[in-house]
């Protein structure tokens, strides 16, 4: 009897240190907070997010520890060359956690990060949990934590930041192919300027090219491979940023050779004239051939075994000067040079400032065009080797075009000139004269000495 009285005696007093211990502190870890906010996050940025954290207890805090996770507009979580520091000022030390705040007061302090891998700019969010203890005199364990959340804002912070360098995105070229490299995406930081670009195409140790003040530079490769690109720029304050792309150089294509074409180059509208183009290709493709007939019709060949020529008809159904376009094209998409023929329908050349059309096929040529299509006028027929043309459209004939039976040739004379006696012309007109008054002279005298006798 006496033994269970003792050992409820002894079980409270137990139970009384317990609670009089407990009454005195209390300290245990509440839920995580969190601060969501989005963030500026670029090569070579720095930059503090301010948060404000209020207790309005009449007990202290502690933040014990602190979380960041970073995500794209994707929700990819991004963490990677990323540093994140908490401050109690900009340019201060990182605070050493844990952190207390007394009742009723607030802590201001800063979430400064910053980063040197190459993202580019986009939106990004950063969430931020802190767990928190408190220690509570009077309250139990089951109490709601109140802690509040600041306004967010950012800051952005002093000191020397680079610009970032952007080479852009991988480039694809062949063999002696020129190939532009675009580095215009490259910024500076606020308030300054990108004032140099200078680019390193092979991956060695030796810059290409100089400082330039232009983002673009061209550079050709001799043969295939991939290789490794530099750029780097600089700002006004001579801070200096690099990137680093490839190029891969495919094997050539080399593109068929220019095609070879027979047929007629003059005719008569509405009638059908062939014409044959002959290609090669030196990687053995397939070749296909493009005719542009030159008055806004084209012929499209099937691709057709290397070395395989090609036969097409056409007909023209007006007057005219057709330049006429051909071109082949292997099945990698490469093209040869193109191959013009001069196509002259019911027409003919005057000299090299235009043509002349028969437009009613008659025989007959009716109107004049200059070459560069501005000029069309009437001409005027003398005979079938002889036409009067005014090429100036001033409504005066300027040359004669006739037909030279000497030098079997069409000839351009000017129309001035042709209607003007030369001194020769004028010297014999001058001495068929004289020679009528001297005859006219004697033969007066002859009368008047017959009428004497």
């Amino acid at each position: 009897m006496k033994n269970s009285k003792n050992k409820k005696i002894t079980f409270i007093l137990s139970l009384t240190c317990f609670l009089i211990l407990t009454s005195f502190t209390v300290v245990y870890a509440t839920p995580n907070n969190t601060i969501n906010h989005n963030i500026d996050l670029i090569a070579g940025s720095s930059r503090c997010i301010q948060e404000t954290i209020t207790n309005p207890k009449d007990y202290t805090v502690n933040i014990t520890d602190f979380n960041h996770i970073i995500t794209n507009q994707n929700k990819k979580t991004i963490l990677e060359g990323i540093t994140i520091t908490i401050h109690k000022e900009i340019g201060g030390e990182p605070l050493e956690l844990p952190v207390t705040i007394p009742a009723g007061e607030t802590f201001n302090f800063y979430i400064c990060y910053n980063t040197d891998i190459r993202l580019k700019p986009d939106t990004y969010t950063m969430k931020t949990d802190y767990t928190i203890e408190k220690t509570d005199h009077d309250k139990t364990e089951t109490e709601e934590n109140n802690i509040k959340k600041g306004t967010v804002r950012n800051i952005i912070l002093s000191g020397n930041i680079p610009p970032t360098a952007d080479a852009d995105e991988p480039y694809y070229g062949f063999p002696d192919e020129k190939i532009t490299f675009d580095g215009s995406k490259s910024y500076a930081q606020e308030g300054k300027n990108i004032v140099g670009y200078r680019w390193n195409f092979t991956g060695n140790d030796t810059w290409d090219t100089d400082w330039l003040n232009t983002p673009y530079a061209n550079h050709t490769y001799a043969s295939q491979g991939i290789y490794t690109v530099t750029l780097q720029v600089k700002d006004n304050d001579d801070l200096t940023d690099k990137n680093i792309t490839t190029v891969t150089i495919l094997a050539g294509n080399r593109p068929p050779t220019q095609p070879t074409v027979t047929g007629e180059t003059n005719g008569s509208k509405n009638i059908n004239y062939t014409y044959t183009a002959f290609s090669t290709d030196p990687d053995n493709d397939m070749i296909k051939y493009i005719f542009n007939w030159g008055d806004k019709t084209n012929t499209t060949t099937d691709f057709l075994p290397n070395e395989t020529n090609t036969t097409e008809n056409h007909s023209w159904t007006s007057a005219g000067k057709y330049h006429m376009q051909i071109k082949a094209r292997d099945d990698k998409n490469a093209s040869s040079e193109t191959k013009e023929l001069i196509i002259l329908i019911d027409a003919i050349n005057v000299a090299d400032i235009g043509y002349l059309t028969d437009d009613d096929s008659d025989g007959t040529y009716d109107t004049y065009h200059s070459n560069n299509g501005t000029i069309q006028t009437t001409v005027e027929k003398i005979d079938d080797k002889e036409y009067l043309l005014d090429t100036t459209e001033e409504g005066e004939y300027n040359y004669i075009y006739r037909y030279n039976e000497e030098v079997g040739d069409w000839e351009l004379i000017d129309y001035e000139t042709s209607v003007e006696p030369t001194d020769e012309e004028s010297n014999i007109l001058f001495y068929i004269a004289a020679a009528l008054i001297v005859s006219i002279v004697l033969l007066w005298f002859f009368l008047i000495v017959r009428k004497k006798r």
